[in-house]
C-alpha cells in the first residue's frame, strides 16, 4: 500500500479529533487498528471526497491486497498487549518486544499457496537479522493462527 504524498483528513469519533496528514503506510495502518480497537466510528475524507471505514479500506486495498488481513492480525496483536507497526515487506508486521521491534510477522490468507523454498528462505533471511519469525495464517472469518519458527530443516 503506499499512499505516501497524498493528503487524508482521518476523522474519528469523538469529533474533534480529525487530523490532515501526508499519508503513510504505517500511519494508516495505525488509525485503522487503534479505531476498530477502540471502537471509534472511523471516516476519511480522500480528494475532497467523505469515506467511511469500509470504503477506505476498500480503496486502499486496491494498493495492497492483503490490507485486510494486515488490519485484522494488527488488531488481534494488539488485543493481546502488543505493540505492532508495519513490516519491511506487503505481507508484514513488527512487534515490539523490550525496547526493539525484532518480530517479524509473515501474513497469509488460509487458501494461499506457500512455496516450501521461498518460506525457508525467507525465514533464514529473518535469522541471520536476529529476527524472531511468526506466520500468521488468517481464515475466511477472520480468525488468525500463529506459527513460530526458528528453523526449518529438509530430510535428505
Amino acid at each position: 500500500m503506499s499512499v505516501e504524498g497524498e493528503t487524508l483528513t482521518i476523522i474519528t469519533d469523538p469529533p474533534g479529533e480529525g487530523v490532515k496528514v501526508n499519508a503513510t503506510d504505517s500511519f494508516l495502518l495505525e488509525v485503522l487498528c487503534e479505531g476498530l480497537i477502540k471502537g471509534r466510528k472511523i471516516s476519511a475524507i480522500w480528494n475532497e471526497r467523505k469515506l467511511e471505514v469500509g470504503e477506505l479500506i476498500e480503496r486502499l486495498s486496491i494498493r495492497d491486497e492483503k490490507l485486510w488481513e494486515k488490519v485484522t492480525v494488527c488488531v488481534d496483536l494488539r488485543n493481546r498487549g502488543r505493540q505492532v507497526k508495519s513490516g519491511p515487506f506487503n505481507n508484514s508486521l513488527l512487534i515490539k518486544s523490550g525496547s526493539s521491534f525484532n518480530t517479524l510477522i509473515y501474513i497469509v490468507s488460509q487458501n494461499e499457496e506457500l512455496k516450501l523454498g521461498e518460506l525457508m528462505s525467507w525465514a533464514e533471511n529473518q535469522r541471520r537479522l536476529s529476527l524472531e519469525t511468526v506466520l500468521a495464517v488468517v481464515d475466511r472469518s477472520g480468525d488468525v493462527t500463529y506459527y513460530s519458527f526458528s528453523s526449518l530443516h529438509t530430510l535428505k
